[in-house]
């Protein structure tokens, strides 16, 4: 057994200096290995409880713009609190929102964004992330409120800046620069600065669409809306400041932080839970409707 976890770790090594030496002698084919890992979410096996939840709910599917179908889960009828997942996730792992979001009157509405959970596993972003989202809120007749996680932070702050329209949400670890984590995944991979300039220019053409232009401190200063911002300090995966400086950036925010929760352990957290629903039961907000 240790002798296996030697030759692992040796061929991890072997691999990183492999990649190395390519990043330096052929920039262009590292930058390419680089897009495919960044724009690859991660699948991981889906829990007995939240397979129970999806077989509970009304399942649509959505053509988006990509012109693939993804999957769009609702349960119940009237004004809905949209569940927005984050990267390497899928719409039932904010499940334990739904009960409690019911139990106060409300329908709920979550879905797989491209290359997530039930839709097809391809290469996909952040900006398509986006256009999911659009197209979910576009298809609904009435949002009431929404709850989005982590890198589903940044997509609910672009679609709600640009509708404009003031509706209360809560924001679950929002990471503050989505873009820099490229160069996290370049210094795992060990390629050179060159190589992550290539990939950065090679997923900028692909989408259409700057890095700088998802600047969460940007993005979340045009979101009208009421926001709660929920952050652990322990969280390994986004830092605690990086949702401070979010919270400090959105127009109107409340910032509540967490111990001992991580990055996703906060999602299942009754008091969390609590918080958010509590949040969105404010009076004086108005459904998001769309005609």
């Amino acid at each position: 057994m240790e002798g296996g976890m030697l030759s692992t770790g040796i061929r991890l090594t072997l691999y990183r200096m492999g990649l190395r030496i390519t990043s330096r002698a052929a920039p262009v084919i590292a930058s390419r290995a680089l897009e495919k890992r960044f724009l690859s979410p991660a699948r991981h096996s889906v829990p007995a409880w939240e397979s129970a939840l999806a077989a509970s709910a009304t399942i649509t599917w959505l053509s988006t713009r990509s012109g693939e179908a993804i999957p769009v889960y609702r349960w119940g009828e009237g004004p809905a609190i949209l569940l927005v997942h984050g990267w390497s996730s899928r719409g039932t792992q904010l499940g334990r929102f739904i009960g409690p979001a019911r139990d106060q009157g409300f329908s709920v509405i979550t879905f797989d964004a491209p290359g997530h959970g039930c839709s097809a596993a391809r290469l996909t972003g952040l900006p398509e992330m986006i256009d999911a989202l659009e197209q979910v809120i576009a298809a609904h007749q009435s949002i009431a409120g929404v709850v989005a996680h982590s890198l589903g932070t940044v997509a609910a702050s672009y679609v709600l800046g640009h509708l404009g329209t003031e509706i209360p949400s809560v924001y679950i670890a929002p990471p503050q620069e989505p873009g820099r984590y490229l160069a996290m995944v370049g210094d795992r991979m060990n390629v050179t600065p060159k190589a992550v300039s290539l990939a950065q220019r090679r997923i900028e053409q692909r989408f259409g669409t700057r890095f700088l232009e998802l600047n969460h401190l940007e993005l979340a200063q045009h979101v009208p809306g009421r926001v709660l911002v929920v952050h652990d300090h322990g969280d390994k995966e986004v830092a605690f400041e990086e949702g401070q400086r979010v919270a400090q950036a959105l127009a109107n925010s409340t910032l509540r932080s967490t111990t001992g929760l991580g990055h996703r352990r906060i999602l299942k957290s009754e008091d969390v839970v609590k918080m958010a629903i509590n949040h969105l039961l404010a009076k004086g907000q108005k459904p998001l409707s769309h005609r």
